[in-house]
C-alpha cells in the first residue's frame, strides 16, 4: 500500500507539471501554425523518445524526462539563413533540409517562407509570446472552474486555524490546521480578530493558548501550548508592502484564518477570476523583482521537486486546493518566462523589439 501510495503522489505530482508544459508549449504550437511557421516537433519533456507520431512533417512525441518541453521550427536558428556549400557565400538559402525523422531515407524540405526567421517581427513575437499567455489562460479557466463550482473563499471569522506558515513557530510547537483557539492567556477567544489582536499584545513574549483539537471520528482533545512570537521577516515585510526595518515592529507565530464558502454567480465568479490572476501575478513579479536585486534571500527559491512535493500536498488537501495550485504554478511559469532573460521567452522578445526598433 505504500507502494501504491508513493507511486500515486509521484503520478500526480508528473501529471500536473505535463499539463503546465503542455499548455505552453500548444500556444507556442497555434501560433507557429495560424503565422504558416513549419513547425518539425511538438514535444513534452526532454531526453530519450518514449512515445512518438509523426503526422505530416510535424512529429507529436513524449520524453523520458517530464520536466519541460519544446515546439522545434523550420528556421528558428538564425544562423541557417546563411548556410552554404561556399562559406564565404552570404546569401540566404531557397531550402532548409530538415533532419530525416524516423525513416533515416526521409528528408523533408520546407521552403524558407515557412521558416520562423522569414517571418515578420510581430509575427515572431506572436509565436514566443503565446506559451506565457496559454499559461495565463489556463489559469484563468481553471479559476473560474473553481469559483462557478466551490464558491469563493471568504475568512471566517471562528478562532480556527486555516493554514500554518512554514519556519514560524507555531508549526513547531505542534499546532495544526483545524485546530481552534479558545483562550490566550486569560483571555477567552471567541473571533478570529480577537485572536489576532491578543497574540499582538504579547510582542516577543511567550503566548500561552488553549487548543481544542478535533480528529475526524474521535472525541475532542485539548492542549496547553506556549509558543514564543517570531520577528516579522524582511521577506515576508517586503511582499507585504511594509517600510523594511532592522527593528522588528511585528511578532508572529505563523498561523492563518481559515475560509468559509460562499456562493457566487457566474458574473461575479467571471470578473473575481480576472481579480486573482490580476493579484497573484503582481505579487509574482514583486516577489522576482526583489530576488533579483538581493532583497529575497535564493533559497526561497523552489525548484522542479519542490513544485512535485507542493502539488501531492496540495493533492492530499482536496481537487480544489490541487487545482489553485495549478493556477499558482502557472501563473508563475507565465510571468518568469516574460523576464528579459535569454533563454526564456522574455529575452526572445526583448531581442525582438531592439529589432523592431532598430529595422534589421
Amino acid at each position: 500500500m505504500i507502494v501504491i501510495s508513493l507511486l500515486a503522489k509521484i503520478f500526480v505530482s508528473l501529471f500536473v507539471i505535463s499539463i503546465l508544459i503542455f499548455i505552453h508549449e500548444l500556444g507556442h504550437f497555434l501560433f507557429a501554425k495560424w503565422n504558416k511557421v513549419a513547425v518539425l516537433e511538438f514535444a513534452v519533456g526532454f531526453g530519450k523518445v518514449v512515445w512518438q507520431k509523426q503526422v505530416g512533417i510535424t512529429r507529436y512525441s513524449l520524453r523520458l524526462i517530464p520536466l519541460g518541453g519544446f515546439v522545434r521550427m523550420a528556421g528558428d536558428d538564425y544562423s541557417k539563413l546563411f548556410e552554404s556549400d561556399d562559406d564565404n557565400e552570404k546569401e540566404p538559402k531557397e531550402k532548409l533540409t530538415v533532419e530525416p525523422i524516423g525513416d533515416p531515407d526521409l528528408e523533408q524540405e520546407i521552403d524558407k517562407e515557412f521558416w520562423f526567421f522569414n517571418k515578420s517581427v510581430l509575427a515572431r513575437s506572436s509565436i514566443v509570446f503565446a506559451g506565457p499567455l496559454f499559461n495565463f489562460i489556463l489559469a484563468w479557466v481553471v479559476t473560474f472552474g473553481v469559483y462557478a463550482i466551490y464558491g469563493a473563499s471568504v475568512p471566517s471569522e471562528r478562532p480556527v486555524i486555516g493554514e500554518m506558515i512554514p519556519d514560524y513557530p507555531a508549526a513547531e510547537a505542534g499546532l495544526q490546521p483545524g485546530d481552534k483557539i479558545l483562550q490566550v492567556g486569560d483571555t477567552a477567544i471567541s473571533r478570529w480578530e480577537d485572536l489576532v489582536e491578543v497574540i499582538k499584545g504579547y510582542g516577543p513574549k511567550p503566548v500561552p493558548l488553549k487548543v481544542e483539537r478535533t480528529a475526524e471520528g474521535s472525541k475532542s482533545e485539548f492542549l496547553d501550548l506556549t509558543i514564543i512570537p517570531k520577528a516579522e521577516s524582511k521577506e515576508m515585510q517586503i511582499i507585504n508592502g511594509e517600510d523594511v526595518t532592522d527593528t522588528p515592529t511585528r511578532y508572529l507565530v505563523g498561523i492563518q484564518a481559515s475560509y468559509d464558502k460562499e456562493s457566487i454567480p457566474l458574473p461575479k465568479a467571471f470578473t473575481n477570476s480576472f481579480r486573482h490572476i490580476y493579484f497573484t501575478s503582481a505579487l509574482t513579479v514583486k516577489s522576482m523583482w526583489h530576488l533579483i536585486v538581493g532583497n529575497i534571500s535564493p533559497k526561497h527559491i523552489g525548484g522542479p521537486i519542490t513544485i512535485m512535493k507542493e502539488a501531492v500536498h496540495s493533492a492530499e488537501r482536496g481537487f480544489e486546493r490541487l487545482m489553485m495550485f495549478v493556477v499558482f504554478i502557472s501563473i508563475s511559469l507565465g510571468v518568469l518566462n516574460l523576464f528579459p532573460i535569454p533563454v526564456l521567452d522574455g529575452g526572445h522578445l526583448f531581442l525582438f523589439l531592439l529589432e523592431a526598433i532598430r529595422g534589421k
